[in-house]
């Protein structure tokens, strides 16, 4: 599994190919749309957050929290 840097990386690559090439590729007659940009801006700016929690170390947070059931008496 990628880490969220690693992702995030990805999703930084994604953005900077769309706005040195277009959202629209024209080849052999055929029109392709990449990425929405917004949308990818978007989704950095979740990742970016979780890298950052990932960094300072605190992803597992919940994972390591423990849930206590109070004790009832009948």
């Amino acid at each position: 599994m990628s880490t969220y840097t690693e992702l995030l990386e990805l999703i930084d690559t994604a953005i900077k190919d769309i706005l040195e090439n277009g959202q629209h590729i024209s080849r052999k007659g055929r029109t392709y749309i990449r990425g929405d940009l917004e949308v990818l801006m978007d989704i950095r700016e979740k990742y970016a957050k979780l890298a950052a929690m990932e960094a300072s170390g605190s992803r597992n947070f919940l994972a390591r929290t423990t849930t206590i059931i109070p004790h009832r008496e009948r």
